[in-house]
């Protein structure tokens, strides 16, 4: 009993301690972010032969170079907010669109998504459907009609 009381204590100091080198460790990021335990080694790196087929043992034809990735903007890159204007050929509108819904049917909630806008009608039966309309230029791409 005496031995399973002393590993009671014994785990509750290990749980202590590991909460507080856990503190101590967002204490450290948070006052030196590049801040690493175990600094990096510079190591070589073994150069494999290279592609080759595994049945036959022949040298396979180097793969072509990947094209140049194309840079993130920085964080120094303004972002639009919504104090910027739209360009002169976006700010004339689209007038009235009439979405023609048949008989009994009626929106039931709307999700803009970007550049589209998703329009749910119901009740359900021939009236569930989920329309796709174009934000910019009031444009129906099309609906969604679920059938049972």
């Amino acid at each position: 009993m005496q031995a399973l009381k002393g590993l009671v204590y014994g785990m509750g100091v290990l749980i202590v301690i590991a909460f507080i080198l856990l503190g101590f460790g967002f204490y450290v990021r948070i006052t030196n972010p590049d801040f690493r335990l175990f600094k990096a080694r510079d190591a070589t790196v073994a150069t494999s032969p290279g592609p080759h087929d595994a049945a036959t043992g022949a040298a396979l034809p180097a793969a072509a170079p990947l094209p140049p990735a194309t840079p993130l903007p920085s964080a120094a890159t303004p972002l639009p907010s919504a104090a910027t204007p739209l360009p002169a050929a976006d700010a004339q509108g689209f007038g009235d669109v009439v979405v023609q819904l048949p008989a009994g049917c009626s929106p039931i909630e709307m999700h803009p998504d970007g550049p589209l806008l998703y329009l749910r009608t119901g009740p359900a039966g021939t009236c569930a459907r989920i329309w796709l309309i174009e934000v910019r230029t009031g444009r129906m791409l099309g609906s969604l009609r679920f059938e049972p």
